[in-house]
């Protein structure tokens, strides 16, 4: 599989190459939050949880039903959310345009008052040090593409590795049908 040509920076999106046997990341869909000299960070957008914000948050007013994903390996007893713009957030990062990132609910929720607010939770980040994800890259473990946040969070967790591999053009289009586990197909 030849590679996109994209380079990974903040504010894109990594997707697992079908061949990827790693128990944690096969098949999936990561956007990235943080590129710099020191390393990289993201969420894993397809690992959605059997758990809704509401019950791991019961006195929250609005997004109850929002499902909890495993975000990565990293730090996962820490609540994390990827929300659209909200007036007052004093700890969110701007990530995109529309996009933030934080891990104060207090202040996200103080403020999110619109239930229309685009809003992803999840426990835990997917890390890599530096030098680290560009070598997976280069080593094709992963595709790094250009998509929509919100439109890919409107997709099924287990549909999004295939949406978004198919987004990728015409070049990729066969790889969408890959099976989860090849030796049964």
């Amino acid at each position: 599989m030849k590679p996109t040509g994209l380079q990974a920076q903040t504010g894109r999106f990594l997707i697992a190459h079908p061949q990827m046997r790693d128990n944690f990341f096969s098949f999936a869909v990561i956007y990235l939050t943080k590129v710099d000299k020191e390393g990289c960070e993201g969420f894993v957008l397809n690992k959605s949880l059997p758990l809704n914000l509401g019950e791991a948050l019961p006195n929250i007013p609005i997004g109850k039903n929002t499902t909890v994903h495993l975000g990565g390996p990293v730090d996962k007893k820490s609540l994390y959310f990827l929300h659209g713009k909200i007036d007052n957030s004093l700890h969110s990062e701007q990530i995109d345009t529309n996009i933030f990132c934080g891990h104060n609910y207090t202040d996200l929720l103080a403020n999110l008052d619109n239930a229309n607010t685009p809003l992803f939770c999840c426990l835990g980040y997917a890390g890599w040090t530096q030098g680290q994800l560009p070598h997976e890259i280069k080593n094709h473990d992963w595709l790094v593409a250009e998509l929509d946040l919100w439109t890919l969070l409107r997709i099924e967790s287990s549909q999004l590795w295939s949406y978004a591999m198919a987004s990728l053009g015409q070049d990729y289009l066969i790889w969408q049908y890959y099976p989860l586990v090849p030796s049964w197909n």
